[in-house]
């Protein structure tokens, strides 16, 4: 009896500059974030792509991501853009507040897509 094989893909999480600095300011107005980030990265590196792929740009991915110790859900927490058009590679574009933001624009959308762009070449 053929037993099938399961090839566990791997990923490797690269947050880009621009993902960096907005995480940076957010840090220090929410410390335990980057507890949450690290546990996020994670699931990214293991799983791949997480939430929903934006509809006007299919490369994007857009999570939700609460905050326990500031009793943030899902709903009104974090939003994470990430970049994967397939490969091993998932990159981290953009992250924002709920509160800060509705939805980002198409210029900043634009913009962490040329980050990706100009990062991983």
């Amino acid at each position: 009896m053929a037993r099938d094989r399961y090839i566990s893909v791997r990923y490797r999480v690269i947050p880009t500059p621009l993902f960096t600095r907005h995480a940076k300011d957010l840090f220090k107005r929410f410390p335990s974030l980057k507890d949450e980030l690290k546990k996020f990265f994670t699931v990214l590196e293991k799983n791949g792509p997480q939430g929903d792929r934006l509809r006007r740009i299919p490369s994007l991915w857009k999570a939700r991501l609460g905050l326990k110790s500031h009793a943030l859900g899902k709903s009104s927490g974090f939003r994470i853009i990430t970049s994967h058009s397939g490969g091993e590679h998932i990159y981290p574009v953009l992250i924002y507040f709920k509160g800060d933001m509705d939805n980002p624009s198409d210029d900043l959308l634009m913009r962490a897509i040329l980050s990706v762009d100009s990062f991983s070449s």
